[in-house]
């Protein structure tokens, strides 16, 4: 199964891509900490802090952790 997410300053909630998906993440508070870690991608590439070839590669990072987390609903 190919599941993709979006990330970014316009992305719709980690939690409502999967829930439209069917998939849940195994651990609730975990879900909360990848959506943080999202958000801080984001944050740090407007602001200029790292490029955009870096947040791609921070964003597979954590794409990931969050299938690792997966579990079928």
């Amino acid at each position: 199964m190919s599941v993709s997410l979006e990330f970014g300053a316009l992305a719709p909630p980690l939690r409502e891509q999967l829930k439209d998906a069917g998939l849940v993440i195994r651990y609730k508070r975990n879900l909360a900490h990848y959506q943080r870690d999202a958000d801080a991608i984001t944050r740090i590439v407007i602001r200029g802090l790292i490029s955009d070839s870096q947040a791609r590669t921070a964003r597979k990072r954590l794409m990931r952790r969050i299938a690792a987390g997966i579990t079928d609903a």
